[in-house]
């Protein structure tokens, strides 16, 4: 009976630093989500109209409306530059 008492304690011990191990990990993490990221300004030609607009992670796809014709400009938010631009063209039937 001795022993059985041992086992729970040490169960019951175990069950509770697992616990705050848990909140710990949720809390330490949360404060990285919290955290606001710095915004860059970002460049696109003279007389661009936004058309749409696709974020993904620190990946910004823009498709924009030019005098010269469509394109979409992709830049890294990281970086803080662009770092491609595909334009887009019609073809004729």
């Amino acid at each position: 009976m001795r022993g059985l008492k041992i086992l729970v304690g040490t169960m019951s011990a175990l069950i509770l630093v697992g616990i705050i191990l848990v909140v710990w990990g949720i809390t330490t993490r949360m404060g990285e989500l919290t955290q606001p990221r710095a915004m860059q300004a970002l460049e696109l030609p003279a007389a661009t109209t936004v058309r749409h607009m696709v974020i993904d992670g620190d990946t910004i796809a823009i498709l924009a409306a030019t005098p010269t014709g469509d394109a979409i400009h992709i830049y890294d938010m990281k970086q803080g530059q662009r770092t491609g631009v595909i334009p887009l063209t019609v073809q004729e039937p």
